[in-house]
């Protein structure tokens, strides 16, 4: 049900927010049952991998991130999909640092490399001994 990008994203999986992982399987069926891949080419990251990709938030590090690869998702389903997370869910996302507001979902699907950014608040953060 849950497919990873590689090995390592796989092995770093369990490491990340428990809650944060039960999210994931509920996404992962959701997928299956309507017939498509449910990909997390993203989990735990260091700071040398984070850097490297520009990224601005801890959120990786603090394992209360994942990524879910979307470019071979139906515009219609990519919609579904958020709208139905986002609700269950928007409550427990990271507060923005441009506005302020809760965000579990952030759509990157139409960059370089789609995917949706999932995000807990901090109040998630795994203690990761980095």
């Amino acid at each position: 049900m849950i497919k990873y990008k590689t090995k390592q994203v796989e092995e770093r999986a369990p490491g990340i927010s428990k809650v944060l992982f039960s999210i994931l399987i509920e996404m992962g069926y959701f997928c299956k049952a309507r017939g498509h891949d449910f990909v997390v080419t993203a989990t735990l990251s260091t700071l040398e991998e984070d850097q490297k990709l520009g990224r601005k938030s801890a959120s990786h590090r603090e394992g209360r991130a994942a990524d879910v690869r979307t470019r071979d998702w139906p515009e219609s389903f990519l919609k579904t999909f958020i709208e139905e997370f986002q609700g269950k869910f928007g409550d427990y996302g990271a507060v923005s640092a441009s506005d302020g507001k809760r965000r579990f979902i952030v759509n990157k699907s139409k960059q370089p490399q789609p995917h949706l950014h999932l995000q807990l608040g901090r109040e998630y953060s795994v203690d990761t001994k980095e």
